[in-house]
C-alpha cells in the first residue's frame, strides 16, 4: 500500500512532526504577479559537489542501511543570499535558487525558520513540484525545519512577506542533504518490492487491519550523517487526548550507526 503521510523525525528521531502545509502556488506562479517577477530569481548559489562514491563506499561497510541523502555545509539567509522583490502593493517576496550539481535531490535543514502572520515560503524543483505554503503555523517552537525531499540538483525558495510584517521572517540554513541514491530515495514504489516478511495491508491477510492501516506513515530520519526512509504508525493512548505518538522500531536508527 502507498504511505498515507509522512512524517519527519529530526536527529536520532527523539520527536517526529508532520509538515503543516496550507498548499497554494508561490507568487511567481501565479497570474497577477508573474509579469511582475518574470526574470527577477537571482543566479544560482552553488552548493558543495557532495561526493558520492565516498557516500556509496561508507554504505557498502555497513550492509541493510537506508541512507540515501548525505549533507554539504552550506550558509544561507534571506540576508545573504537571494534577492527581495516589493511588488506593486507593498508587500514583498524573497527569491533564491540553490544548486547542487549532480544531486539526485535535496533536502533543506533549516537552523531557523520563523515565519510571522501572513508571511508564505514556498519551495519548489525544476519538475514542477512545489512543497508549501509553509506559514507560521507551520514552524515549530525548536525554530528548527526540514523541507525534503526536492527531486533535482536545483531547488528554488520564495517567500511572500506582507508590509505589514516586513522584517519579521528569519530563515537560515547551514546544512542540505544530497539525494545519491535514486532506488532508495524514492523508496518501494511499485507493487511486489516489499521484502518476503513483509504483508501487503490490501491483500487478503490484512482483511481484518482496514482501520489500523490508516495510521500507517513512511518517516524521514535525519541524522549527522544524512537521511533514510523508515516506516511506523501512529498511535493513541488509553486517555483519549489525541496526543500525536508514533511507534517506530529500532532498526529505523541503523543509519546514525554508519
Amino acid at each position: 500500500m502507498r504511505n498515507r503521510l509522512t512524517i519527519l523525525a529530526f536527529f536520532a528521531a527523539v520527536t517526529a512532526h508532520a509538515q503543516i502545509s496550507e498548499g497554494g502556488l508561490p507568487p511567481s506562479f501565479q497570474p497577477e504577479f508573474q509579469s511582475f517577477l518574470a526574470g527577477k530569481m537571482p543566479a544560482l548559489r552553488m552548493l558543495p559537489t557532495l561526493d558520492i562514491a565516498s557516500a556509496l563506499s561508507e554504505d557498502s561497510r555497513t550492509p541493510g542501511q537506508n541512507r540515501f541523502a548525505a549533507p554539504v555545509s552550506t550558509d544561507v539567509s534571506l540576508e545573504n543570499a537571494g534577492s527581495w522583490h516589493t511588488l506593486p502593493n507593498g508587500d514583498r517576496v524573497w527569491l533564491c535558487a540553490l544548486r547542487s550539481p549532480g544531486a539526485l535531490g535535496l533536502s533543506l535543514i533549516f537552523e531557523t525558520f520563523k515565519l510571522p502572520p501572513g508571511a508564505k515560503f514556498y519551495a519548489y524543483g525544476a519538475n514542477e513540484q512545489v512543497l508549501g505554503a509553509y506559514t507560521t503555523q507551520s514552524c515549530l517552537p525548536s525554530g528548527k525545519f526540514l523541507i525534503g525531499v526536492l527531486k533535482g540538483e536545483t531547488a528554488y525558495l520564495e517567500l511572500y512577506e506582507p508590509s505589514a510584517v516586513q522584517g519579521q521572517s528569519q530563515v537560515s540554513t547551514k546544512r542540505v542533504d544530497v539525494s545519491y541514491d535514486a532506488h532508495a530515495m524514492n523508496g518501494a514504489e511499485d507493487f511486489g518490492e516489499s521484502l518476503p516478511c513483509n504483508v501487503n495491508i490490501n491483500c487478503p491477510t490484512g482483511t481484518n487491519w482496514q482501520a489500523q492501516k490508516k495510521g500507517i506513515a513512511r518517516i524521514l530520519m535525519v541524522f549527522s550523517n544524512g537521511e533514510g526512509w523508515c516506516s511506523g504508525t501512529l498511535i493513541a493512548n488509553t486517555s483519549n487526548t489525541f496526543e500525536p505518538y508514533f511507534l517506530t522500531a529500532h532498526h529505523c536508527q541503523l543509519l546514525a550507526s554508519l
